[in-house]
């Protein structure tokens, strides 16, 4: 039975049809998960949430490419557990035992967040391909490798975009600040 079969029939309200579905792709599902995030439990819950969240989409798109939107949901999926682990990483390791923390004033404080809002603002206003790169790299912390294989392109194409989008990034965010080189 083809997918768009076993997702008429879901849609008609045989739900237990949609059990073929995941027998079909969860050992894929589950593959591309461990891929990303190295981890069999965080790679088993990221399949259940895509397979639930596929689940709802065939209620609302009856001519939906299943597996093509299942590896892109599973993909941003671990996409977005790699980014909190990211900022739990250096939550973590910022305060390292025996470090001296330096006090943090309302002046250094608004500093530091007008310089990632003007940070965030410079990324925003580059193109998709090279804010996508460089957000898989620096926020997600996916190697060129990784980031190739998600996107679907070349190693080569990875590493272009990044040095160009680096030089992007660097001339908007210096735009907006004025010329001034503070963080980049």
């Amino acid at each position: 039975m083809q997918d768009q079969e076993v997702i008429a029939l879901c849609r008609q309200g045989q739900t237990a049809k949609y059990a073929l579905l995941v027998e079909r792709y969860q050992k894929l599902i589950f593959g591309l998960a461990l891929h990303l995030l190295q981890s069999p439990e965080e790679a088993e819950d990221v399949a259940q949430e895509t397979f639930i969240r596929m689940y709802r989409q065939i209620e609302k798109n009856p001519d939906i490419d299943f597996l093509p939107y299942a590896k892109r949901v599973a993909s941003n999926l671990c996409l977005d557990r790699l980014r909190r682990r990211a900022v739990e990483a250096r939550y973590v390791s910022s305060t390292l035992p025996g470090e001296v923390i330096e006090k943090q004033t309302p002046e250094r404080t608004t500093m530091e967040k007008a310089e990632r809002i003007a940070l965030r603002q410079a990324l925003a206003s580059l193109p998709s391909m090279y804010r996508e790169v460089l957000v898989l790299c620096y926020g997600a912390e996916l190697s060129y490798q990784q980031i190739a294989d998600q996107l679907g392109v070349p190693l080569s194409i990875v590493k272009n975009r990044l040095y160009r989008g680096k030089r992007l990034l660097k001339d908007a965010y210096l735009h907006q600040e004025g010329g001034s080189e503070n963080v980049l």
